[in-house]
């Protein structure tokens, strides 16, 4: 069944895993060299993930396909000055 969470510390290293697949299939693309410069989070991706989901101002969710992680999604809250 297909679903949703919060992501959690355990779920880090697949979300390393699927933002280097991302980074991999993009940065020869049309814009990706831009992309990565300028919008992709920093390398290294566990440490960068890892801090994401606990910091109270940014929300990272995985997709799932059977428990199985297979997608993930980054939200974070940017204040105006």
């Amino acid at each position: 069944m297909e679903g949703s969470r919060p992501a959690t510390a355990e779920d880090v290293p697949r979300i390393a895993e699927l933002a280097e697949l991302a980074r991999h299939e993009l940065v020869p693309m049309k814009g990706g060299a831009l992309w990565a410069a300028r919008e992709a989070v920093d390398e290294p991706f566990d440490d960068t993930y890892g801090a994401l989901i606990d910091r109270d101002d940014a929300r990272v969710v995985v997709g799932t396909v059977d428990e199985t992680v297979v997608g993930f999604g980054v939200v974070t809250l940017e204040r105006c000055p």
